[in-house]
């Protein structure tokens, strides 16, 4: 986000988002509906609260532009609103573009990444500029200062003598093509920016920070690093580069969350088959499956949210995207998966009843129901030879919360405690009508004609 809010002393602060809030990912705790259903109100209430007169945000998917909007007014007290086009400062955001800069001005990445350029990037020490300076428009938005009175403007601030560290100024419709680039690998609308090699250098921790650069909250990760023009952190279990600018009068920040798309297609080049859904978000598995095209993709393991909200069991919409892709769910044979959730603890928040065979059964049937037999397959999650380990992993684990799972060892579904009980799943769906042709596909022709496909394409 770019903003000029910045805190000089109690009751001191530089106020108006002169901002472009470039995010590529959502959380997926609001999976489930639009990611930014209600993002209008909430920049509203931040706008009031911070004495705020407007902003500018962009939110960039993948390659698309699928957010973009101008909030306020450019200077308070006078009517000219903000759009996309509004020119703010960047700030320290434009020490990103000097490193670009300087990889289309050199012949040897290694000349340009040496320890003293690194050094040289964290320190802003860089002795050129790239973009361009403040523009001679109408169209630019006015920093502002807060006072007990409300947010007064201020004069632009002359930076000429951090040159590169922080001279560039640009509308946030600019920056969201930045952005795009960024994510894109280096390219833009076709084109070669910058390698990917050398982008990727960029978004690489090159030094480590020792204390975190931004404000902790939920879903921040355990290490901040520097790359070149980029801090490297962690959100939500996905790689995060961000950068922020401050200048007299502005705030800007630009954050990338990155979904692994080269990953994706390394994955796929090696004929690996992907499997998301039971140990990966929502939206995190619906990138990765937006990124596979032509290749099946699988759950091996996990159970349907619909029947029972368990933070390890996978929505409808995507063992839909897998379905599309010809790939396969198998359903765990967990029974706290079946009966436990945030609002179905046990007795006092301890061990939950433990599922029944028709319980489980059920998953079976409201699969086969929503993709259709082709889709649906075997994944118990039986574990041998661990001992108590399972029990310590769970109760260790962050992928175990506990609504997850009950205290104590993890209890197995009634009549499926093992593979020697897998007769008693196949004599219960047989009598609920499943066919010995859809039974077949559930006992593992499913899972072949995936393994066929992937490793023999």
């Amino acid at each position: 986000m770019f903003t000029n809010t910045r805190r000089l002393e109690p009751g001191i602060s530089l106020q108006v988002f002169a901002a472009a809030c470039l995010v590529l990912a959502v959380s997926t705790a609001r999976a489930r509906t639009d990611p930014l259903a209600g993002l209008d109100r909430y920049i509203e209430q931040a706008m009031h609260d911070w004495q705020t007169p407007g902003l500018a945000v962009a939110v960039v998917r993948n390659d698309s532009v699928v957010f973009i909007k101008g909030y306020g007014v450019r200077e308070q007290g006078k009517p000219g609103q903000i759009d996309p086009e509004t020119v703010f400062a960047l700030s320290s955001n434009g020490k990103a573009f000097t490193v670009v800069e300087m990889t289309s001005a050199t012949t040897s990445v290694l000349q340009l990444w040496d320890a003293k350029h690194v050094a040289a990037c964290y320190r802003c020490d860089l002795d050129h500029t790239p973009g361009y300076a403040q523009a001679k428009v109408q169209n630019i938005v006015m920093p502002h200062l807060s006072t007990v009175k409300g947010p007064k403007p201020i004069p632009w601030r002359i930076v000429d003598s951090v040159g590169p560290a922080g001279s560039i100024n640009a509308n946030v419709s600019d920056v969201a093509n930045w952005v795009r680039m960024q994510l894109g690998g280096g390219m833009f609308k076709g084109k070669r920016i910058v390698s990917s090699a050398a982008l990727a250098q960029m978004h690489t921790p090159q030094m480590l920070v020792p204390d975190a650069p931004y404000p902790g909250g939920r879903g921040f990760g355990h290490f901040w690093a520097y790359g070149l023009g980029w801090f490297i952190g962690e959100y939500q279990g996905r790689k995060l580069v961000i950068h922020t600018g401050e200048i007299t009068g502005f705030d800007s920040a630009i954050a990338l969350l990155h979904p692994g798309r080269r990953l994706c297609e390394e994955i796929h080049k090696l004929g690996i088959i992907l499997d998301v859904g039971g140990h990966t978000g929502e939206q995190t598995s619906l990138d990765a499956i937006a990124m596979s095209k032509g290749v099946p993709i699988v759950c091996t393991h996990t159970n349907v949210a619909a029947l029972n909200a368990n933070p390890r069991a996978a929505s409808d919409r995507v063992f839909e995207a897998i379905a599309a892709t010809g790939g396969v769910i198998g359903l765990t044979a967990i029974s706290d998966f079946h009966m436990r959730s945030q609002h179905k603890l046990g007795p006092d928040g301890g061990r939950s009843p433990r599922a029944s065979l028709e319980v489980h059964l059920d998953q079976y049937d409201y699969l086969k129901k929503l993709v259709g037999v082709d889709h649906v397959g075997l994944g118990p999650d039986f574990v041998w030879g661990w001992g108590n380990r399972f029990e310590h992993a769970a109760r260790d684990s962050m992928s175990f919360p506990p609504e997850s799972l009950s205290d104590g060892k993890p209890q197995l579904v009634e009549a499926f405690e093992n593979i020697s009980m897998l007769p008693n799943v196949e004599r219960g769906l047989s009598a609920r009508g499943w066919s010995r042709s859809e039974l077949d596909k559930l006992m593992g022709a499913n899972w072949l004609r995936v393994y066929e496909q992937v490793w023999r394409g």
